[in-house]
């Protein structure tokens, strides 16, 4: 992460941050929707953390690609695949949602994370 100039991790995190800011709600909307939920408001959750592995992936910030990595299997999961998104799964979600944002509140950090 030292190769990148401070102020575009600096943007990173902040945008990070606010795309983790609704996501939370996101995922209990969905878990209360079951089969209903809205497929726009999976896409939005499923784009938010697209996003920030991307970035991170970029940023060599490899635990955070990593957790977002897998968050983002799980809710294509629900996109594509018909999976529900059970209060079980939707609460690992949020687990690591929190991790998520741990993670990017302390980037400089966030790859010795044992997740």
């Amino acid at each position: 992460m030292s190769e990148f100039d401070e102020s575009v991790v600096r943007a990173f995190v902040e945008d990070a941050l606010e795309q983790m800011s609704t996501f939370g709600d996101d995922v209990l909307t969905i878990e209360q929707a079951g089969a209903e939920a809205d497929p726009e408001l999976v896409n939005r959750a499923f784009r938010s953390v697209h996003s920030i592995k991307g970035g991170a992936g970029f940023l060599a910030l490899d635990r955070i690609t990593e957790l977002s990595h897998s968050m983002e299997e799980v809710l294509n999961r629900v996109r594509n695949d018909g999976l529900s998104l059970t209060f079980e799964r939707a609460s690992v979600l949020l687990q690591a949602a929190d991790a998520l944002t741990d993670m990017l509140t302390n980037s400089d950090t966030s790859n010795d994370t044992d997740i």
